[in-house]
């Protein structure tokens, strides 16, 4: 899961489809770890000097153990999930 700010895909010299482009392809290439691939991403992108902010974030999702998963039954009010959230095991 990749998450970033349009100051890394879009630059003056560069639209935001060629910038999506080299993302990919970026991203497509093998790394060793997650901080491995943000700095190859980074180098791809960035000029030494960019001209807006830039924010990126690389997660690799992985399954979780049944034990580790909680799951609650919310009714459509929008406080509930607050209240769930105060209150565990209050059968929001």
């Amino acid at each position: 899961m990749v998450l970033y700010t349009d100051g890394l895909i879009e630059a003056r010299d560069r639209d935001m489809d060629q910038g999506l482009d080299i993302l990919r392809q970026t991203l497509a290439r093998p790394t060793r770890s997650l901080d491995e691939a943000c700095d190859t991403v980074l180098g791809a992108l960035l000029p030494d000097r960019p001209q807006d902010d830039v924010a990126l974030l690389i997660a690799r999702p992985r399954s979780l153990d049944a034990g580790q998963v909680a799951t609650w039954d919310i009714t459509a009010d929008p406080t509930a999930a607050a209240r769930c959230w105060q209150q565990p095991g209050s059968g929001c």
